[in-house]
């Protein structure tokens, strides 16, 4: 029995090129045996075939590899400008509104997220890196504060109750809590989680290193004022903690 399958490629930047550079190459080298076959007034299968395939191989293969090779440089290009100019607004409208910027830790994006079938040609080759790179290096010049937090599961944890489930995001677009019912766009949320996740890490990235411990003969360490709302407070000199007792 005969089985038709219809197949259709969804293939990446980088072999999208190369399938495209091989249309031209091809109808060259046609042209090629066309004429080679009017020159020699031959023009069966195997006679064409014995007097140009191992030099057409040889063209069309080096043909090929430099068109591949140009499309490659030529989007490497266009990835890096578009990344400049996203690194550069992001910077230009932390340092205005005076702000830091959180980022996703993305390795391994293209093995988390599950993407269109229009969108895996692109998300597969983009240089997510470069970009984190860009914006680093921007921020860095700046003065601009810059903190890279766990990405896992923030598009699927409602910031409210801090539920999280993978039907909490039963539409890829669209986010609503289980237990609470906040509802919003899912970028939306996961970018709120990503902010959460950054203030709490950037406490401890930013704490003060302790004071080294003191031993005999040292200089007196210097006094450390109470922070404003704190319940510590410090014992006053030649009193012992305890219960005080009524004047008489």
């Amino acid at each position: 029995m005969k089985l038709v399958v219809q197949v259709k490629l969804l293939p990446t930047l980088e072999q999208a090129a190369a399938l495209a550079a091989t249309l031209p190459a091809c109808n060259a080298l046609a042209d090629q045996v066309s004429k080679t076959a009017y020159e020699k007034k031959v023009f069966s299968r195997v006679g064409l075939q014995k007097l140009t395939y191992t030099r057409l191989k040889a063209a069309g293969s080096r043909s090929a590899a430099r068109r591949l090779a140009r499309r490659r440089a030529r989007e490497g290009r266009h990835a890096a400008n578009v990344n400049h100019k996203i690194s550069k607004e992001i910077v230009a409208d932390a340092q205005r509104t005076g702000r830091g910027i959180a980022l996703e830790e993305l390795s391994g994006i293209r093995d988390r997220v599950r993407l269109r079938r229009h969108q895996r040609a692109t998300i597969s080759t983009w240089p997510f890196h470069r970009l984190g790179t860009f914006i680093a290096y921007k921020a860095r010049r700046a003065g601009v504060p810059v903190i890279e937090v766990d990405a896992h599961y923030t598009s699927q944890t409602c910031p409210r109750c801090g539920h999280r489930e993978r039907a909490n995001r039963r539409v890829r677009d669209h986010f609503r809590c289980r237990r609470c019912g906040l509802a919003g766009p899912a970028d939306h949320i996961a970018a709120v989680n990503v902010r959460r996740r950054a203030r709490t890490a950037w406490v401890f990235v930013s704490m003060p290193a302790p004071p080294p411990d003191q031993g005999k003969g040292d200089a007196t360490p210097t006094r450390r004022p109470v922070a404003e709302g704190s319940a510590t407070r410090r014992e006053r000199p030649g009193r012992r903690l305890g219960r005080s007792r009524p004047r008489s």
